[in-house]
């Protein structure tokens, strides 16, 4: 994820993810209990995610296959609802042209409407469609990484920190007093 959710301990984890609820905590919980860091955990798609197998499959940014990664089956369970629920979103976005999303470089142009289609959209979508600056078309783009990081950052409880190391006195920096009594 980032270096902060690296060095997490367990029971900061579990701290964290009872602090968080609906897309948020299930974004924590895949990131928590699977190899995908967060920005490859925001940028999954419907396609990516395959229940049956119980498998995300990573990509490249040219839509390239990298990995597969295994899913907790209470996991795959809890992804199941979220994109069912997701999947209802998008017939309410379209009809409000507002399912748009970008595609990889590689597909760009390739497939008239694959935009909206249901399996290129986000699995972690943001709030609001915003307005493309290249194209003038509103397009949803994942979540911001920021909306789960802020919320991981706040002190919930003493978090466990790299203790600095004790000096000795003649490794300890001499007070400026007395480096104006030396001249």
């Amino acid at each position: 994820m980032h270096g902060r959710v690296e060095m997490m301990s367990a029971t900061e984890r579990d701290q964290a993810l009872e602090s968080l609820s609906g897309q948020k905590r299930l974004l924590a919980r895949l990131v928590f209990s699977t190899e995908l860091n967060l920005t490859e955990a925001l940028r999954l798609r419907v396609g990516d995610v395959d229940l049956t197998r119980g498998q995300i499959v990573v990509t490249d940014a040219s839509g390239c296959a990298e990995r597969f990664v295994d899913l907790d089956p209470s996991l795959a369970d809890r992804l199941s609802t979220h994109l069912e629920d997701l999947e209802q979103q998008h017939r309410r976005n379209l009809e409000n042209d507002a399912a748009a999303v970008d595609l990889p470089a590689s597909m760009q142009g390739m497939f008239p409407g694959a935009e909206s289609a249901w399996v290129w959209q986000y699995v972690f979508p943001a709030d609001t469609a915003t307005v493309d600056l290249r194209s003038g078309s509103r397009k949803r783009y994942p979540m911001h990484p920021r909306r789960l990081l802020d919320i991981l950052d706040r002190p919930t409880a003493p978090m466990s920190r790299v203790q600095e190391p004790v000096r000795d006195s003649a490794t300890r920096p001499a007070p400026l007093s007395d480096l104006e009594n030396l001249a």
